[in-house]
């Protein structure tokens, strides 16, 4: 699902009622809109470190390293299944 909009925190609560997200992602869309009006293939790999909220400065410290480790792992699985990287 891609909607092209900042996310307040009503926005929020409405989205999780709505939809069930597992998570929002508001950085990645200038890119991918970049790239989708000059019909572009793209792909936005993001781990999430936090849930955005009063805790969100301690889980990210606590959660950064394996965040960082499953977006490796994400990007060496999609390499490989394009064939990019021969083994």
């Amino acid at each position: 699902m891609c909607i092209f909009k900042f996310i307040t925190h009503n926005k929020s609560e409405d989205l999780i009622e709505n939809f069930d997200p597992l998570c929002v992602d508001m950085e990645s869309a200038s890119v991918a809109y970049a790239y989708y009006i000059n019909n572009i293939p793209c792909i936005v790999i993001r781990s999430a470190s936090d849930n955005a909220d009063e805790y969100g400065s301690e889980n990210f410290e606590n959660n950064i390293e394996r965040a960082a480790l499953n977006s490796i792992s994400l990007v060496e699985g999609v390499i490989g299944k394009l064939g990019l990287i021969k083994k």
